[in-house]
């Protein structure tokens, strides 16, 4: 795992929070004290991301991820003091956010702080009350160990900037869009490997991949439109990425715009 990879692993999880954080039911759910509903739908979200970024090569396999969840409710006006307690320090900056407006919110949280021989990421959502006196947080913690984390070389950033710019759909061969940028072919190919830690097309189908999750999971869109709205032309190619090359059942992912 690198650099590159844990980068897109953490805006996509940061994405996809702040998607879950504007479902329509995720406020009322809140304010009705119907905790264990959002913390169960939640759940669901993490556990689906950490599978598919493992089956598809993002993190590894047989990557133990310390994972830990919390509840924890203060009153706002505790941040005023918030040195005193490790918890409303590390959390303040989700006040600083909202402090013109600190009623009825639904804030999505997600940031990154290091530890000693581990990179902690901590992702979740906070609601305050109708009266602004009180918020809410549900959170989850990971932790990878940082000796499990390669730094990539930035001379292979041009990788990341052909991944942008790149779409199958106008192109006639890979090897013409690669060299019409002055690159060399087969280096280009050496360096996707490391970079990506895996073949351009490949990793380019996984982005397309990334794109249908947010769809499946946040929209109410039926599988074929999905398929169209991220290039994978029909249903069938799409069910045969995900059930048979990446083992991801897609009848299995949780729609979250139909809860509830």
């Amino acid at each position: 795992m690198n650099t590159y990879l844990l980068a897109l692993v953490e805006s996509t999880l940061k994405d996809a929070i702040e998607e879950f954080s504007k479902l329509h039911w995720v406020s009322p759910a809140f304010h009705a004290n119907k905790i264990d509903v959002i913390q169960l739908q939640l759940n669901k979200l993490m556990d689906y991301y950490i599978e598919f970024f493992q089956k598809t090569g993002f993190l590894p396999k047989d990557l133990d991820l310390v994972k830990k969840s919390c509840l924890i409710e203060r009153r706002i006006k505790d941040f005023d003091k918030a040195q005193e307690d490790e918890i409303l320090s590390g959390l303040s900056f989700v006040i600083e956010e909202i402090e013109d407006d600190v009623k009825n919110r639904i804030i999505p949280i997600h940031t990154q702080y290091p530890k000693t021989h581990n990179l902690a990421l901590l992702t979740g959502i906070a609601a305050t009350d109708s009266y602004g006196k009180t918020i809410r947080f549900l959170l989850h913690e990971f932790e990878i160990p940082r000796i499990l984390i390669d730094i990539i070389a930035q001379d292979l950033d041009y990788i990341g900037r052909l991944l942008d710019l790149y779409d199958a759909k106008v192109r006639s061969s890979l090897k013409d869009f690669v060299t019409s940028f002055n690159r060399n072919y087969k280096k280009f190919q050496k360096d996707c490997k490391i970079y990506l830690e895996d073949t351009f097309y490949q990793f380019y189908i996984k982005l397309k991949m990334i794109g249908a999750n947010r769809d499946i999971l946040f929209s109410d869109m039926n599988k074929k439109e999905i398929a169209y709205n991220n290039q994978f032309g029909d249903y069938l190619n799409l069910y045969r990425i995900y059930n048979q090359h990446y083992k991801i059942v897609l009848d299995d992912l949780p729609r979250f715009k139909q809860i509830l």
